[in-house]
């Protein structure tokens, strides 16, 4: 039985049916061997209707409105100030500032949309070629889902039951990895190919800029101050981002219309929408295969093969690269989390160490041909080919490779501070 649905499965993908279809049509067949039909419906909805969940339409609607109300500009010119006149310094200006703009949204792709047409031209006018120029902003923006308020995070917060400032909480050390390897990347990369410096600011023009931006940066700090400190939960900080995000965008800048406005709640729901479809299938295909016990399957065929997280981690790495060039991340993350994480128990991996594994492997996937939708996001944003942004991508996405082996292996570097804060 449990052959036939996987096989079911890989023949909708292959021929091209809907990620979300080809889940639920082996999902209605399996949940019709359990129960009534209305449990279907039942496990569904009860699993989308989370409370955690409604962090997510908040989160992203919270980046939406900060984007569209010049708060990514102010971003992107806070930090040129700082760093543009390092030689390769408009390179390191889209690193900090995704890194920085990541904290505002939870999203990869909100992320690349709201910093690319600030900076690439600018980049392209000092003479970045235009494929380092697309990979940086392309590998940039995968620090999106690592640095919270992480979308990805809090799908997995609500497969396994985690804690979401523990999550949360992990990331920020990868995150920080990550960037720092992206720094050097491109400090070395900038002296080979000589791009030069950008203009050098005085104090006073770093200073004024600075508080322009303030604003806009206080948003993290309030965020993941009140999370972390237990003010407010998740969701309630997903609220407070919408509104605090609205005030300054309308009030302080003005920068955002009413239709602006509308344009970004339209967008949120239709976002969500996509989400939580992908998350209700997702769940009912994987409560069949629970109970059909193919989990129980992996877990006794892992500790009997296996014997060793390390390998256990390996093997999942290596999944995770051939299905992330093509099956989009979060479907992935969906699918195989409800399956593998009975294993992680018996090999002694921690389920917050797994969690960013995981992001890792999502990072890469959103910048792997043929589906990585980082790079269609920027095609459509720069009118560059996608072929172009993929060269650029190469150096790039060693480096991302060189952080997930760093991580997998290194799990301190994930669970120190959620242990240090006692998450």
């Amino acid at each position: 039985m449990i052959v036939v649905i996987l096989a079911t499965l890989i023949v909708l993908l292959i021929v091209g049916v809907p990620i979300f279809m080809a889940m639920g049509i082996p999902g209605v067949i399996m949940g019709l061997f359990r129960g009534p039909i209305e449990s279907i419906a039942q496990l569904m909805v009860g699993f989308s209707s989370k409370y955690l969940f409604m962090c997510i339409p908040l989160f992203i609607l919270a980046g939406d409105i900060m984007a569209k109300g010049g708060a990514s500009k102010r971003l992107v010119d806070m930090v040129e100030s700082f760093v543009g006149h390092i030689p390769g310094g408009l390179a390191l200006v889209v690193v900090y500032s995704c890194a920085i703009f990541a904290c505002l949204t939870g999203s990869t792709m909100a992320t690349v949309a709201a910093i690319a047409p600030i900076i690439y031209k600018p980049m392209i006018d000092k003479g970045y070629s235009v494929p380092f120029t697309t990979g940086v902003i392309a590998a940039s923006g995968t620090l999106g889902i690592l640095f919270p308020p992480s979308v990805p995070l809090i799908v997995y917060a609500g497969i396994t039951e985690q804690s979401i400032p523990a999550l949360f909480m992990a990331g920020f050390a990868p995150g920080i990895l990550l960037t720092i390897l992206l720094t050097i990347a491109i400090l070395v990369i900038s002296r080979i190919k000589n791009y030069g410096a950008g203009k050098l600011y005085s104090w006073s023009e770093r200073r004024r800029i600075f508080i322009s931006s303030l604003p806009v940066l206080m948003l993290p700090v309030i965020i993941l101050g009140g999370i972390f400190s237990g003010i407010f939960t998740p969701t309630e900080a997903a609220a407070i981002a919408v509104v605090y995000g609205f005030a300054i965008s309308k009030f302080w800048y003005r920068e955002i219309s009413w239709r602006d406005t509308w344009e970004c709640i339209m967008h949120a729901a239709v976002v969500v929408g996509m989400v939580m479809i992908l998350t209700s299938f997702a769940q009912l295909f994987a409560n069949g295969l629970i109970f059909l016990k193919f989990s129980d399957t992996i877990v006794n065929f892992v500790v009997s093969n296996v014997g060793s997280w390390v390998f256990f981690l390996l093997g999942i790495n290596i999944m995770w690269l051939i299905l992330g060039m093509f099956i989009d991340p979060l479907s992935i993350l969906l699918l195989s989390t409800p399956l593998l994480y009975p294993a992680l128990a018996p090999l002694g991996i921690s389920p917050i160490h797994f969690a960013i594994v995981l992001i890792l492997n999502d990072e890469i996937a959103l910048i792997t041909p043929p589906v990585g939708l980082n790079l269609f996001v920027l095609s459509g944003v720069t009118k560059v080919n996608i072929e172009t942004i993929s060269r650029g991508i190469v150096p790039f996405f060693i480096i991302l490779i060189v952080t997930l082996l760093i991580v997998t292996y290194w799990p301190t570097l994930s669970t120190i501070l959620p242990e240090l804060a006692g998450l």
